[in-house]
């Protein structure tokens, strides 16, 4: 891996642990330096405005998110073509999360006026103007225009198709909410490749757009394929994605139970990489419900299968996370030497070092957090 992490990163990997406030007031100083260095309205504020609205948006705290991604684009840059490429992508956020509030007339009017600047930048045939097509159908679909909205997709699909370009998928995707899906379990079967495929593109868009219960639809679809088929890996990775996924939908009951079905899976799979891997994350999501006693046994067993198992990277991550545990539980001896003998499995730059390094510094200053 190459290059520094950027604030961004960072963020990410605070929220990845659950530390909302920590990620979000970082992003706030990278607001204040920007706009004390480049000035309000700059296309640099603007962008670690549209950061801050990522963060707030990756945390469901849409509301807030619509505001910064309101603000990032209210000046359109003039005479600066990277700039502006980036205001386009501002104001298609505030039309993508106005539309997962609800906001549907906003949502119109934001991406239509999206679509009329990408129209006057790239033209009608660039993939950058078919971009705003996509989720401009997903508005009109949630209005009950699934005529309209499928004559939005189609032109996004000839408009990808013509360029041969990699966002087709999604695009198809979409349309599966008007038919495709349907089509292809009637023709080809639920559990053909190509349908598991759709699928699984429209459990992408789900996350993306914040469709967290359509996500999981989409993944109950798929798990039940691959559960037919006996393709038992594939099955417990679909596992391990609907606990996140039901988790995000706010139902964290429910994920605990499909973590707890997961490990069953990786224990008849039988291979101790695979053990690790759901140990972590049932540990985390236990630790997030609040059932500590618990969530530091399955972070000690998620250790001790990597430990048996042959991936260095993997058992640095589970140290790493046993040990950020340890730390909030203020038990900082053993949090330091976990997080110490975690960090050296990894790259440099991957996230769980890169947290783990800021955590360490709070440990050994006698920190239960970053702050």
């Amino acid at each position: 891996m190459s290059g520094s992490p950027t604030s961004l990163d960072i963020a990410y990997s605070l929220l990845e642990e659950g530390r909302l406030i920590d990620a979000e007031q970082l992003m706030l100083r990278e607001l204040q330096a920007a706009e004390q260095k480049y000035g309000h309205g700059s296309p640099e504020w603007a962008s670690a405005q549209c950061d801050l609205g990522n963060v707030l948006f990756s945390s469901r705290q849409f509301d807030r998110a619509v505001e910064c991604y309101r603000s990032a684009c209210s000046r359109p840059p003039v005479g600066d073509r990277e700039a502006y490429k980036d205001h386009l992508t501002y104001r298609l956020n505030l039309g993508t999360v106005l539309t997962m509030l609800g906001r549907l007339d906003d949502a119109e009017h934001e991406l239509r006026h999206n679509l009329q600047e990408r129209h006057d930048f790239y033209g009608r045939e660039h993939p950058g103007y078919a971009f705003c097509l996509e989720p401009l159908a997903d508005v009109l679909l949630r209005r009950g225009d699934a005529g309209q909205a499928r004559q939005v997709i189609e032109e996004a699909i000839g408009t990808y198709g013509r360029n041969r370009h990699e966002r087709i998928a999604g695009a198809l995707a979409l349309r599966a909410e008007t038919g495709l899906v349907a089509a292809l379990e009637s023709h080809v079967g639920p559990d053909h490749q190509t349908t598991l495929n759709a699928l699984s593109h429209l459990a992408n868009i789900g996350h993306d757009a914040g469709d967290q219960t359509g996500r999981v639809e989409a993944i109950q679809k798929v798990l039940a394929a691959y559960d037919r088929q006996g393709r038992h890996e594939d099955a417990l990775m679909a596992t391990l994605g609907l606990a996140i996924a039901q988790d995000n939908a706010g139902d964290p009951v429910q994920a605990l139970r499909t973590y707890a079905e997961a490990h069953t899976r990786a224990d008849a799979i039988g291979r101790h990489d695979l053990r690790a891997q759901v140990l972590r994350n049932w540990g985390l999501a236990l630790s997030a419900a609040g059932h500590p006693a618990e969530a530091e046994q399955r972070l000690r067993e998620a250790v001790a299968e990597a430990d048996l198992g042959n991936d260095p990277e993997l058992l640095g991550r589970s140290r790493i996370a046993l040990g950020l545990f340890l730390q909030h539980e203020e038990r900082l001896a053993e949090a330091q030497q976990m997080v110490e003998a975690g960090l050296p499995m990894l790259d440099v730059a991957h996230p769980d070092a890169i947290t783990g390094r800021s955590h360490l510094g709070a440990i050994v200053a006698g920190r239960s957090g970053t702050g």
